[in-house]
């Protein structure tokens, strides 16, 4: 698998992604799912830090495509 990943030029975190949908294609959904929301999850983050406590925090869910 990793070969043909190498092959084909894709960069590496494309290909930990080719892998991982291998493994378990719900781990690219949740893979996904943070990325959509990295903006969101850092400041949710940056706001746990400051208050050193837990914090509650929106994300956006996409809808699935057909």
């Amino acid at each position: 698998m990793v070969r043909r990943i190498q092959a084909g030029h894709q960069d590496r975190s494309n290909a930990g992604v080719a892998m991982m949908r291998t493994a378990d294609p719900g781990v690219t959904d949740s893979w996904q799912l943070v990325r959509d929301n990295a903006e969101a999850i850092g400041r949710c983050a940056e706001a746990a830090r400051t208050a050193s406590e837990g914090q509650r925090c929106t994300i956006t869910v996409k809808a699935p495509r057909e």
